[in-house]
């Protein structure tokens, strides 16, 4: 769970309620640099989760030597991210692990459609925790094409804008 840019709202309440749902787990709160509400949301989980659930924190420090997030990405089975971290999104992307995100109604997003995305708004009350696995996301291909494409473009226009001599 990853606590970025908001005080605990609906995303914790719905974490709560799909963890809770677990026979085991533990909950790991894991800051970043801009991290604001960690604190509250360590109070509200430490409130709420069932004691079969374990809660640890992890806040981050710029001065500490050792830093979770890469090992904790890595062992998790479902990842929750609440604030905006595009960072976040792709390293997460990279293992093929879908990120969990509180969005609201009508919300539509690219890789939502893929399965990289998953919105806790679509869960309902009898639902469980689902992070299928997919093939890591390697957008590489798509880049190269693009790239490829806006070159051609480019050079044609280029052929297109430059005036013919005439031979004399």
């Amino acid at each position: 769970f990853y606590a970025d840019h908001c005080h605990p709202t609906a995303i914790e309440e719905k974490v709560a309620r799909l963890i809770a749902k677990e026979d085991r787990a533990t909950l790991v709160l894991c800051g970043a640099p801009r991290t604001q509400g960690q604190e509250q949301a360590e109070a509200y989980f430490a409130a709420n989760l069932p004691a079969h659930i374990q809660l640890k924190s992890f806040r981050f420090d710029p001065k500490a030597a050792y830093n979770p997030y890469v090992g904790l990405v890595a062992a998790s089975d479902h990842l929750v991210r609440r604030g905006i971290s595009q960072s976040i999104d792709s390293e997460v992307f990279a293992t093929g692990k879908p990120v969990h995100v509180l969005a609201g109604e009508g919300w539509d997003n690219p890789l939502a459609a893929k399965g990289y995305l998953r919105n806790l708004a679509d869960y309902t009350a009898r639902d469980r925790f689902n992070s299928p696995r997919q093939a890591p996301l390697n957008v590489t291909d798509d880049l190269a094409d693009k790239l490829i494409a806006e070159h051609r473009q480019a050079q044609a226009a280029a052929v297109i804008a430059r005036p013919r001599r005439l031979a004399m």
